[in-house]
């Protein structure tokens, strides 16, 4: 992971920390943040560090939350390394961590390290994690760690701010949500937006331009009938005035766009990574003529 990568996840997880934390009306609309970061130059991590706390608040932050994203921001990485260094637990530390160290610390994607094995030691195996967009959320997951602590049976469900959650325990997590690639539909983009297909990336593409994309196919005007064809779709959604030729080339997507808007319709791109699975393994041939999904 890049310096840049490092500071963005950083700054992700300060947002949706904070967003667990309002009213859904004072929610951070994470989407619209990035759009307006890549809109302004915020595309590496040089540019990251001249971004004052007045410019994440034009983009949309709170006075407070945008000092503490600037600071993340104007970070620098340490002994010339592109990313911070994980803290490293010892058995000892471990074992004289309070719950909440413990939680914090938690890393769902290696549950059986130290500090996971002791989770699930005090747990003996209950589920206790409560995850707000994708993020551990540590006091609702104190709270429920010291009831089985306790010896009150686990809970299934947990309600945060009239939101509620379901619960889990060490080892499990929700399903991941990914980006879903707009030229072919119930297939996932990389991490970074790159198409498996094309191998070209949708990364600084923004959300519009993605859904007139799928709207192009859904409607037949975008045809895709192989991998070049695929290709000289994708040379129209990277140029940097592309949703205005979008606009002006293909009215009818614009029109369905509007349409779909105002009934609510609009795709939103998005899927679960169990449905990549199925999907990426069912469909071998990225061309098949046989799969009309897209």
């Amino acid at each position: 992971m890049t310096n840049f990568d490092s500071k963005m996840a950083a700054a992700v997880k300060s947002i949706e920390e904070f967003n667990t934390k309002v009213a859904e009306a004072k929610r951070v609309n994470l989407d619209t943040f990035k759009e307006e970061l890549q809109n302004n130059g915020g595309v590496d991590d040089e540019a990251l560090s001249l971004i004052s706390w007045e410019d994440l608040e034009n983009m949309g932050l709170p006075k407070l939350l945008a000092k503490k994203v600037a600071e993340i921001f104007r970070a620098k990485a340490t002994s010339g390394d592109s990313a911070p260094k994980p803290m490293i637990y010892s058995d000892a530390r471990v074992k004289s961590m309070t719950m909440e160290q413990l939680i914090r610390a938690y890393d769902p994607a290696e549950p059986d390290n130290l500090v996971g094995t002791r989770l699930k030691s005090i747990s003996k195996g209950g589920a206790f994690l409560v995850f707000v967009n994708g993020i551990v959320h540590v006091e609702s997951s104190v709270t429920l760690l010291d009831e089985l602590r306790r010896e009150f049976p686990p809970r299934s469900l947990y309600t945060l701010n009239g939101q509620p959650y379901q619960v889990y325990a060490v080892g499990s997590r929700p399903q991941d949500i990914l980006d879903e690639n707009p030229l072919y539909q119930g297939v996932p983009l990389r991490p970074d937006g790159t198409c498996d297909k094309t191998h070209m990336s949708w990364n600084g593409i923004s959300n519009k331009v993605r859904i007139l994309a799928r709207i192009g196919c859904q409607i037949g005007v975008f045809k895709i009938t192989d991998l070049n064809s695929a290709r000289d779709l994708m040379d129209k959604f990277i140029r940097d005035d592309a949703e205005s030729y979008l606009k002006n080339r293909y009215p009818e997507i614009s029109l369905k766009y509007e349409e779909m808007e105002n009934l609510g319709q609009l795709p939103n791109l998005k899927m679960k990574r169990a449905n990549a699975a199925v999907t990426v393994n069912k469909v071998q041939d990225p061309f098949n003529t046989g799969n009309r999904t897209y």
